[in-house]
Order: structure tokens, then C-alpha cells, then sequence
């Protein structure tokens, strides 16, 4: 997920909604984006430990510190790249958007633990009438939100990706679950509506 995310900073089209929440810590606090990453997974640790607590594992704390540094690694690595062609950007945004939307759905599905961010579609998924897919658009919404007011980087992919990395991620967790044989962790369909009285 760290090379997903460091070929999505190096399309430089816009970061997914995550990476402008990170993104914004790192300008409003100085410091690297790896570094903004591992403080950001501290912030949204909180709402997951208090309400999706059978998702924190080792995948989670491996994630907390691992995927910031992988980040950091791909970015110096592909910045030596002399690509910058608009048709290399969009392959690379395009590869870097799945990759980052396919790792989330298969660790989600092993069930050793998922980062913060993925944990808070699934507090909205336990708490709201959604579908993980909706659910994630929605939390999207909001750390792009919050990212954007720290001085977060937004851009055409950060729509796209904040519209489309849930039903990407949501497609692998399904079809990984049925591969690996594993029960599917998340709303495959819309819950009920509750009923008002």
C-alpha cells in the first residue's frame, strides 16, 4: 500500500482522501509525509480502538509504521524516475490507485488487523445503514475535508479516488474472501433502513 501511495503523490494529479489528510498534516506540521502518515494512523487510532476493536492487530501496528516508511522508500526511489509525461502520470495514478484500494481489501479480509483508516468505513458500516463502499466514500469525504483545511493537496484524483477507492476495495475484499475462503467482513448489500416511529 505504500507503493500505492507513493505513485498516487508521484502522478501528482491529487491524492486520495487519506493522502490529503496526510498530506495536510505534513505542510501544517513540516515534517515528511511518512512521518504525517505514522501521526495520522495514531489520530484514527482512537475512534478505532473505542469502536472496532476486533480489527486492531498486528496488521494494524505493522501498517502503522510500515506503510508510511514504504511510502517514503517508493517516493525517493521514484523520484529518480525521468518520466513525467501526462500519459505516465495517469498510468501511474491509475496503477497506484489500485494497488493501494487492492492491498486494503486483501489485508482487511486476512483479519490480523487493518490500519486506522481503513477501520473508520467499517465504524460507519456498524453504525450507519451503508454499505462499505458508501461508508468509505463518506469517510473519504470528511479526511479530504479536514486535509484540505491543513493545507492538504487536492487535485482531479483526489475526487476520483475519494469516488471510486471504495467500490474498488470493496470488490477485492468480496472476491478475496470467497478466494481465500473466508467470511466477508463488511456489508455486501444495503442493510435495512431503520424504521422511524
Amino acid at each position: 500500500m505504500g507503493f500505492g501511495g507513493a505513485l498516487i503523490f508521484d502522478a501528482d494529479f491529487g491524492i486520495g482522501a487519506i493522502g490529503t489528510f496526510v498530506d495536510g498534516m505534513h505542510y501544517l506540521l513540516n515534517i515528511t509525509r511518512g512521518t504525517a502518515n505514522i501521526l495520522a494512523c495514531f489520530a484514527l487510532m482512537i475512534p478505532a480502538y473505542i469502536f472496532t476493536r476486533r480489527f486492531i492487530g498486528i496488521g494494524t501496528y505493522i501498517s502503522l509504521f510500515g506503510v508510511g516508511l514504504a511510502m517514503d522508500f517508493w517516493k525517493w526511489l521514484i523520484d529518480l524516475l525521468p518520466f513525467e509525461s501526462l500519459l505516465y502520470r495517469i498510468i501511474v495514478f491509475v496503477f497506484g490507485m489500485i494497488i493501494s484500494s487492492l492491498g486494503a481489501g486483501i489485508y482487511i479480509v486476512i483479519g490480523r488487523g487493518i490500519s486506522s483508516f481503513d477501520a473508520l468505513p467499517m465504524i460507519a458500516c456498524k453504525y450507519l445503514p451503508l454499505q462499505y463502499k458508501h461508508a468509505r466514500i463518506l469517510v473519504d469525504c470528511l479526511l479530504l475535508l479536514f486535509g484540505f483545511l491543513m493545507g492538504g493537496t487536492i487535485g482531479i484524483g483526489t475526487l476520483v479516488g475519494a469516488l471510486t477507492g471504495g467500490y474498488i476495495t470493496q470488490f477485492t475484499i468480496i472476491h478475496s474472501a470467497k478466494r481465500l475462503k473466508r467470511s466477508i467482513p463488511i456489508n455486501e448489500e444495503s442493510p435495512p433502513m431503520p424504521k422511524v416511529n
